[in-house]
């Protein structure tokens, strides 16, 4: 038969009551103490989030971009040359520096600026929180700034994107850019552009001048482990460690370095003995002036032509009219000349020599000795006058991506 309503299969059973059967799931609405806090967490995660982002986006919204590193220009020297380029006459710069490659750089030299600025180089993100509680620690017992947490990329961010105001927010914005750099640019692109930009003092901007400033040296090869730990250690602090001025305090951050060297692996302890027991010898650094009178109208022409600050920023090569060997005939005229007039009560002469054909000018002498100041001479003012074609341009380099 065709199961109908009275079919025992069909009936619902009935509580004892008689009324209809309560649902379970009414039970799982109520409140419970894992449930309140997993909610309050979700809460504070999300206003936590916001927080960070409005945090972030604050410092971010006047930020530099981190590849600004390798494009912004960075100042080079000008260089005035004689006409065949081979003899150097003056240098215009507001920052003695001159680019290099990291290939360059000695190895050791690397080491050791890795081991006494930021151990931990190879291996951070840009920035060392190690470093910063350490850094922190020793502030607050010295009560003062007595050591910094700044990561080898947080100084470069520090002296090439942002400056070194001393607030929060730089700090901040050095962070954030460091970390960013990190991942925009290899380790070995971010030391490059270290070693080209720090100060190492006596207005030496980059490795490469900072080693003929205070030792001489034009190739870096050339440079022994202590005058390696003594440019390592400059950039901390360049006044107080100057070899020049102070080279007891730079034979202390010399030893310092090598320590540090020895301590993570960098030399072995015969190494570093011997290098403390080097002597340090400094050379103070000078710049070189040849045909004054001369070259100080070039300058002239150099400034009215490009501007004063691309004059002593632009890493231009300017090769002149100027003939040295010529030169030098000419001053060696003016100065017998002279001498030999002195009984006539002559004290000073001029001369100019001077291509017709061109206007160019290959010998210039504006008085018998630039640096002879009696007032019957006053070597200093010239007593020639000078034609309008003195030099030639050679744009700077360009700016390499490094």
């Amino acid at each position: 038969p065709r199961p109908g309503p009275a079919w025992p299969g069909t009936r619902l059973p009935r509580p004892a009551g008689g009324g209809l059967a309560r649902r379970p799931a009414a039970a799982s609405r109520r409140w419970t103490p894992s449930g309140a806090l997993r909610a309050a967490l979700i809460t504070f995660g999300i206003v936590a989030g916001s927080a960070a982002a409005a945090f972030l986006g604050y410092f971010a919204s006047d930020l530099p971009a981190a590849h600004d590193l390798s494009t912004v220009a960075v100042p080079l020297s000008t260089y005035i040359y004689d006409r065949a380029g081979e003899h150097l006459l003056y240098t215009l710069e507001d920052e003695r520096r001159e680019l290099i490659t990291l290939a360059q750089v000695p190895p050791l030299m690397q080491d050791a600026t890795v081991a006494i600025e930021d151990h931990s180089f190879w291996t951070n993100p840009g920035i060392d929180v190690g470093g910063i509680v350490r850094a922190l620690q020793v502030n607050l017992a010295k009560g003062g700034i007595a050591q910094g947490g700044s990561t080898i990329t947080q100084q470069l961010i520090k002296t090439r994107l942002l400056g070194d105001e001393p607030t929060l927010t730089r700090k901040i914005k050095e962070a954030m850019l460091a970390i960013e750099a990190t991942r925009t640019f290899s380790k070995k692109q971010i030391l490059e552009m270290y070693f080209n930009q720090i100060f190492y003092g006596n207005q030496a901007y980059g490795l490469k001048a900072a080693a003929k400033t205070y030792f001489g040296v034009a190739d870096l090869a050339q440079l022994t482990l202590g005058q390696i730990a003594l440019l390592a250690g400059l950039p901390q602090a360049p006044s107080e460690y100057d070899p020049i001025q102070n080279a007891p305090a730079a034979s202390a951050r010399r030893v310092q370095v090598l320590d540090a060297m020895l301590d993570q692996g960098y030399i072995t302890e015969a190494q570093a003995i011997a290098a403390k027991n080097e002597p340090i010898k400094v050379t103070p650094a000078s710049t070189s002036l040849y045909a004054p009178h001369f070259t100080f109208r070039v300058r002239e022409q150099i400034i009215n032509v490009l501007g004063e600050k691309a004059a002593y920023r632009g890493g231009y090569r300017i090769f002149t009219s100027l003939d040295w060997n010529m030169q030098q005939l000419a001053e060696k005229e003016v100065r017998d000349h002279v001498n030999n007039l002195k009984g006539s009560n002559v004290n000073n002469a001029a001369l100019i020599t001077m291509d017709p054909t061109t206007g160019e000018v290959p010998a210039y002498v504006g008085s018998k000795h630039y640096y002879d100041r009696p007032p019957q001479v006053q070597g200093h003012c010239t007593l020639a006058g000078l034609p309008a074609r003195p030099c030639r341009f050679q744009p700077p380099p360009a700016h390499r991506a490094l």
